[in-house]
């Protein structure tokens, strides 16, 4: 039967192992050691090409033998060569997938898993029908091709040019998102921990069916078949028989279902922008509506906003802070940088990927920001002083080292606000969460930390090497990370007098308090459940901020049940009573917050505080 020719290959062991072991490691791995997006994704990867290859064997096997003597296998008509291989070859690769989602659901009595419904959403949506399409497109190229080996390098080439294909749009474009057939979804920034089945991805994953419907329309439609052939190993694709026009029953059968599928995806890539799959430059300018020149900048917004009401004001920001920054880097753009301005965080996250986090594109010298009633712009100077770093170097327009790339602009910020960057990078050093400087300032070590410490450490550093040594003498270390070259000292010697420095800046008692409650936040890959717990918050914030009390407590209380060793959810629940004038209850959250063994200083006052309000307004005080 070619179901079990198919499994008694070794080939199909080692794959099963891969995926298994890959499955055994990833248990190890914060945030990929639960079913759900990260799990989904890098056995999506493994599946797609171990689906392929296996497919491609299959029929390299069929080649080999009296087709007639493949039990299994109906061997009349391309349709039905197609249809009976495929099927069977499915079955065999979807029983890949067993093991690690047997090995993952395990692990759920090790690590918590906090929503089930979801964790079996992601894999149904992105390795089930990344295997169905592989296992399609392996067999299309194994057809096509004479040999194994060339098959699989086609395929490969093939997957290569579609990741290459989304890459481009990200790299060149300003969504920070993307979608694959084999990958699944790359959602954007880590820092937007939000990241669940949207609309976008469900059309993206239809797409894919509708890729595999293609992949096995063309095979029925171009298999060079005869009954009167003996041996499997004449089955070839000759393209050339789609350009046959020869009216008949049978051809009508086949090119009807493959052009309604051609259609399908045309009228699907005609509308990828609206649909969210694939945005363009000009489709968010068009969106958006608004634009508004200055010496420096052209400024998107949306027409009829909010935005639009203030864009004056905004361009006039945008100008001061240009004018700041060319002083701290002593350089001026030689080109004008575009700037969005989009009206809601959702509007953001639907057009480019990114909710909160506000995005700096060095390449295409544009920054996006959400629209803030405040003035000035909190996050402007930031993101506008990476694109001043991008003229540091003539090729690289980021450094090598993300801790000197996100360094420099926390540096050429400089927020004097509450505390100096100095002086917060003192306070964790005395909480003792500061996290190993030399790590952050690394290629990747800087993405592993909470971002409230990241940043804050490497702006601190940068600056004091600024003020230090001088921006020139920075700007030859930014491309690269040569500090032995360019200060002719190691970066722990140049950290050791940091934390030298560090120990010159005040800090009161009230300092340390409000730091606390800062820094000990944890990174998203030490979070429980951080995607599902992001989007219940977002949720819950959504109704409170709508006054719906009951819904936010509901949800709140949820976040807080799934991990009751950290406070936070109590304060949504704790204003949700407050402001919904359910004293009681309130009182007794502001106790539980109180006596709770995490809660900082900054929480304990805090609930103390609307304790003494809640008193007071029932006349408790005298």
């Amino acid at each position: 039967m070619y179901l079990i020719q198919i499994i008694s290959r070794q080939s199909y062991y080692i794959w099963a192992g891969i995926l298994a072991l890959t499955a055994i490691a990833l248990t190890q791995i914060p945030l990929f050691n639960l079913l759900g997006f990260e799990f989904s994704v890098i056995i999506s990867i493994l599946i797609g090409l171990a689906a392929a290859h296996i497919a491609i064997a299959g029929i390299n096997q069929i080649r080999k033998v009296l087709p007639r003597q493949i039990r299994g296998l109906v061997y009349d008509s391309p349709v039905t060569i197609v249809i009976s291989v495929y099927f069977w070859t499915l079955v065999t690769t979807l029983l890949l997938l067993v093991l690690p989602l047997i090995i993952i659901l395990l692990n759920a009595f090790r690590v918590k898993n906090c929503d089930f419904t979801d964790g079996f959403a992601f894999f149904g949506l992105i390795p089930v029908i990344t295997c169905g399409y592989s296992t399609a497109a392996g067999m299309f190229f194994g057809f096509w091709f004479s040999t194994r080996r060339r098959a699989y390098g086609a395929y490969l080439g093939y997957i290569f040019v579609t990741i290459f294909w989304g890459l481009y749009n990200i790299i060149f474009h300003p969504p920070v998102f993307g979608y694959n057939s084999v990958i699944g979804y790359f959602p954007g920034p880590i820092y937007d921990e939000q990241v669940s089945i949207n609309s976008a991805l469900i059309v993206a994953r239809f797409t894919t069916i509708i890729l595999t419907g293609l992949f096995l329309l063309l095979m029925t439609n171009t298999l060079d078949f005869s009954k009167e052939s003996r041996f499997a190993s004449e089955l070839r694709l000759k393209l050339r028989n789609l350009y046959q026009y020869r009216l008949s029953y049978n051809l009508l059968i086949n090119r009807i279902p493959l052009s309604i599928f051609v259609i399908a995806y045309g009228l699907i890539f005609i509308n990828q922008g609206e649909l969210g799959l694939r945005v363009s430059r000009s489709y968010i300018q068009e969106t958006l509506g608004g634009r508004y020149e200055t010496e420096h900048f052209n400024i998107y917004y949306e027409k009829g906003s909010e935005t639009e009401k203030k864009i004056e004001l905004i361009a006039q920001d945008h100008e001061f802070r240009y004018y700041q920054l060319t002083k701290f880097f002593k350089l001026k753009p030689t080109k004008k940088v575009r700037s969005y301005i989009y009206t809601s965080a959702k509007q953001k996250k639907r057009l480019i990927g990114a909710k909160y986090t506000e995005i700096e594109d060095a390449i295409n010298r544009e920054i996006h920001l959400n629209y803030r009633p405040s003035f000035p712009h909190p996050t402007l100077k930031h993101e506008l002083a990476h694109l001043f770093a991008s003229y540091i170097h003539p090729i690289w327009k980021m450094s090598l080292k993300i801790g000197l790339h996100e360094g420099i602009a926390v540096a050429a910020e400089w927020d004097d606000g509450q505390l100096t960057p100095h002086q917060w990078s003192k306070a964790m050093y005395q909480l003792k969460v500061a996290p190993p400087v030399e790590k952050i300032m690394g290629a990747f070590g800087f993405w592993t930390e909470s971002s409230s410490r990241s940043y804050i450490l490497a702006g601190s550093l940068v600056r004091f090497l600024v003020d230090t040594y001088g921006i020139e003498r920075f700007k030859k270390v930014f491309p690269t990370g040569n500090f032995r070259k360019h200060y002719s000292k190691e970066l722990k010697d140049l950290i050791n007098e940091w934390e030298d420095f560090l120990k010159s800046q005040k800090l009161s008692p009230n300092d340390m308090a409000i730091a606390e409650y800062r820094f000990k936040r944890p990174s998203i890959f030490e979070k429980p459940c951080a995607h599902e717990r992001a989007e219940l918050a977002s949720k819950a914030w959504n109704y409170y901020n709508k006054k719906n009390y009951a819904a936010a407590i509901n949800l709140f209380e949820r976040i807080y049940d799934g991990d009751t060793n950290n406070p936070r959810p109590l304060r949504g629940i704790l204003y949700s009573y407050y402001y919904s004038e359910n004293y009681d209850e309130a009182l007794d959250t502001a106790e539980k917050i109180i006596n709770h063994p995490k809660s900082d200083a900054y929480f304990v006052t805090m609930a103390k505080n609307f304790t003494g309000n809640i008193f007071w307004q029932q006349g408790k005080i005298g």
